[in-house]
């Protein structure tokens, strides 16, 4: 979250794995570079905010799975914020280089 709702392209790119495939209702991209150039790029333009509840999670040593609730707002520094969407998330983490990475990710209702 932190990585997203401050725009930090180094944090993205190191969460991001190099064959990410997802989803998203805002964002359409073609390549991990792509999608965090997007992500900033909307975020900069929209002042997205993105909250998240855990709904559940399940590891094992090299892979995750996360089932998240995710409520996005725009114009989040103004009086006019605004409700986006809510939306249950699906996120399938692996491990490499010792390093949790977020390899496949799904939005649906």
């Amino acid at each position: 979250m932190k990585g997203l709702n401050e725009s930090d392209e180094k944090l993205l790119k190191s969460i991001y794995a190099a064959d990410y495939e997802g989803l998203s209702p805002v964002t359409r991209f073609g390549s991990k570079q792509e999608l965090i150039t997007k992500l900033i790029e909307n975020q900069r333009k929209l002042n997205i905010r993105i909250d998240m509840e855990i709904i559940e999670i399940s590891t094992t040593a090299y892979m995750a799975f996360a089932v998240l609730k995710w409520k996005a707002f725009t114009n989040t520094n103004s009086p006019q914020e605004q409700f986006l969407y809510e939306k249950m998330h699906l996120q399938i983490w692996v491990k490499n280089k010792g390093q949790w990475q977020l390899k496949r990710s799904l939005f649906y209702n």
